[in-house]
């Protein structure tokens, strides 16, 4: 009989953290990781002050704007 073992991971706030972590964002302000979708720019990572202010990942970046002003929104890079 064969053992089969299946690990799944989930990072949530993966491209946000990464960001973080590198020190190029200011901590306190909300941080969205943006990225192209079709015709438009949605966010694809959330930081916990982003999520804390009702920002949700697949919303479009220009309604996360418009909720909240300060949002820092840098692209993603899909290599790093």
């Amino acid at each position: 009989m064969l053992h089969r073992r299946i690990l799944s991971l989930w990072f949530p706030r993966m491209g946000a953290e990464r960001l973080l972590r590198q020190g190029r964002m200011m901590e306190g302000r909300p941080l969205a990781v943006v990225r192209d979708n079709a015709r438009m720019q949605v966010i694809s990572s959330l930081s916990h002050n982003a999520e804390c202010r009702g920002l949700t990942l697949g919303q479009p970046l220009r309604d996360a704007m418009a909720m909240c002003p300060d949002l820092v929104h840098p692209f993603a890079k899909p290599t790093a």
